[in-house]
């Protein structure tokens, strides 16, 4: 489905020949394996989509979420249906191109399958200032509920979030930065970082030993970051940013393990999260934490989208700068 370049530019760093080869091996080893009889979930649609599966064909095929296919599943669709797709989604809600949704997924089967396209233009969740607020995005979006509020904040006093609000962020270093501060004020918080938080522990323990002084620390941190990049990494200023921000609140390595370990088991009322995590949740109260770190890119465009709809009532766009303590 992809040629070995366009594979290798959508990496998340680009492979030198050792490793290219090591890819291909794993991936000959991973089909051969399946043939025998060992099929992980990957397997599940990737072998019988791609490697000659039977497949009953239906008459009727419906489809949730459309926009998160990935080209896979894509493929397992040509198999299965026979005449007729109804496919449900939201092409403004594709932010997972960087797990594989295939973006302008929606518009290709529609055209493919000389399919209708019919508008779910009335939102049941936003009230009318939500919705107006996305009309950038959306401008044929309507509501059934009147009021709601919108307010792009200047000023905050950061004690003053209240309980049970959400915060819903582009990157995760924002993120925990704020969560550190508010637990720093006695407030109550509730981390989703169940990926990530493992992922920053396991590399910073990479970084050295856990007497490193703060100072050292960094200079680790600045040092695994230079290294990511040189191998064009796509995610590395992401990761050391969240490094940064531990790190900065331990004297030492071992420290801002701790802080790291600490903030990720907190089960508290205040929600934070990245807007990746926050597709397909809604809440009373929402603030959108640095709306200006999402770009112009088509993906981003969208995460803005489902960043500011997922609030029923109450939306706030605040920088972080703008918080004071």
């Amino acid at each position: 489905l992809i040629e070995q370049p366009a594979f290798h530019a959508a990496l998340d760093e680009t492979p030198d020949d050792l490793v290219s080869d090591l890819i291909d091996a794993v991936l000959t080893r991973s089909i051969t394996q399946a043939y025998s009889g060992l099929i992980d979930y990957n397997d599940q649609i990737y072998m019988p989509a791609l490697f000659g599966g039977t497949f009953p064909r239906f008459p009727l095929i419906k489809v949730d979420e459309f926009q998160d296919l990935s080209p896979v599943n894509h493929a397992m669709l040509d198999k299965l249906c026979r005449n007729r797709i109804i496919g449900v989604g939201d092409p403004w809600q594709n932010i997972y191109g960087f797990r594989g949704a295939k973006q302008g997924g929606m518009a290709e089967a529609q055209a493919k399958w000389k399919r209708k396209p019919c508008d779910l233009s009335i939102s049941f969740r936003c009230p009318r200032a939500i919705v107006e607020h996305v009309h950038w995005r959306v401008p044929h979006f309507k509501w059934i509920k009147e009021g709601g509020h919108v307010e792009q904040v200047s000023k905050m006093d950061g004690v003053g979030i209240i309980d049970n609000a959400t915060i819903i962020c582009r990157n995760n270093a924002p993120l925990f930065r704020l969560a550190l501060q508010l637990l720093s004020h006695n407030r109550s918080v509730s981390v989703s970082g169940t990926d990530i938080g493992p992922k920053i522990t396991a590399i910073m323990r990479k970084l050295g030993d856990e007497s490193l002084s703060k100072a050292q620390t960094l200079i680790a941190i600045e040092g695994w970051r230079d290294d990511k990049l040189s191998k064009q990494s796509t995610t590395a200023n992401d990761l050391a940013d969240c490094m940064r921000v531990f790190a900065q609140f331990g004297d030492s390595l071992g420290q801002a393990i701790s802080y790291a370990e600490h903030l990720f088991s907190q089960k508290g009322t205040i929600r934070l999260l990245t807007g990746h995590k926050a597709k397909g949740l809604e809440y009373d109260t929402v603030y959108h934490l640095d709306p200006w770190l999402c770009g112009e890119d088509e993906q981003d465009l969208n995460l803005r989208y489902v960043i500011t709809t997922r609030s029923k009532d109450k939306l706030f766009e605040v920088n972080s700068k703008a918080i004071q303590w």
